[in-house]
């Protein structure tokens, strides 16, 4: 958040109605430099440079307010950022996401409304200018958990997919290549549908998409058949109540692996790739 090279760390406190910024001191030490105000109910941060001034600013969201709000890096820790500089109503914001998803050079921002049954696509024509017109709403399953982006169909522009938990199942929104989300696809998923992630599974070049269906105690992987559609999916265990799932290759052997968080079980769950052959 200071631009000193080192990764600095945002850690939200609902009960205490703020968000820390810990920054790094170079040799993994922490130290709690600055606060934002939250809400009574954080429900997803994201750090963006909105203001294309070379620091990181934030997005804070917060599911009693209905708002998703916006503070700006000061250059001294947010110490002056007692109020945001933009807010965007939501209803029951979940989770959200920062792209240019219109490919003008301009942040955007994608926010998941559970209480709306909805999600909600802000498109930015210039550096902070969210305008009402540019303002764009696209019907979901029953109680969005998360929106996560992803190039499904591989033509560069970003698209994003929707978990949703009462109606268990899983929307595929296509980009249009003007940041227009109009066409999108239902695929089944489990009980208690909730966090997906995007990310190409299998090394053919595709993204595929894997969801955590909090209820059933597994997860779904949706691998992709080459054109932003989806294959009927594979099911896998894993300990009760996953929730924050993450793709990465966790093992350097040039696979991708999945790790799952479980909440009830209290526990991780790490799904290993199979390497490439040769």
């Amino acid at each position: 958040m200071d631009v000193d090279g080192d990764a600095d760390i945002l850690a939200s406190s609902s009960l205490e109605h703020y968000v820390s910024i810990l920054t790094n001191d170079g040799d993994g030490g922490f130290t709690e430099s600055g606060r934002v105000p939250s809400g009574d109910d954080t429900c997803n941060l994201a750090t963006w440079d909105f203001d294309n001034d070379g620091y990181p600013d934030a997005l804070v969201g917060d599911a009693d307010s209905n708002r998703v709000s916006l503070f700006l890096n000061d250059h001294h820790y947010f110490t002056s950022a007692a109020e945001p500089i933009r807010v965007f109503r939501s209803f029951q914001p979940n989770m959200f996401f920062v792209e240019d998803v219109d490919r003008n050079g301009v942040p955007d921002i994608v926010i998941a409304n559970e209480g709306a049954h909805t999600v909600t696509v802000l498109i930015a024509s210039a550096p902070l200018n969210y305008g009402t017109e540019q303002i764009h709403t696209y019907v979901t399953g029953i109680e969005p958990e998360d929106v996560a982006p992803g190039d499904l169909n591989n033509d560069g522009f970003p698209d994003f997919v929707v978990g949703n938990y009462v109606s268990a199942d899983l929307h595929v929104f296509i980009n249009d290549r003007t940041g227009h989300f109009d066409r999108h696809t239902v695929y089944p998923a489990g009980r208690g549908a909730g966090r997906a992630t995007v990310g190409d599974l299998n090394g053919d070049g595709f993204a595929d998409v894997v969801v955590a269906n909090y209820e059933d105690a597994n997860i779904y992987l949706y691998f992709n058949r080459g054109d932003g559609r989806l294959l009927k999916p594979v099911r896998l265990r894993t300990g009760e109540g996953p929730g924050f799932l993450w793709i990465d290759d966790l093992d350097a052997d040039g696979a991708a692996d999945i790790l799952v968080t479980n909440y009830i079980s209290n526990d991780v769950y790490v799904f290993f790739g199979r390497p490439p052959a040769g």
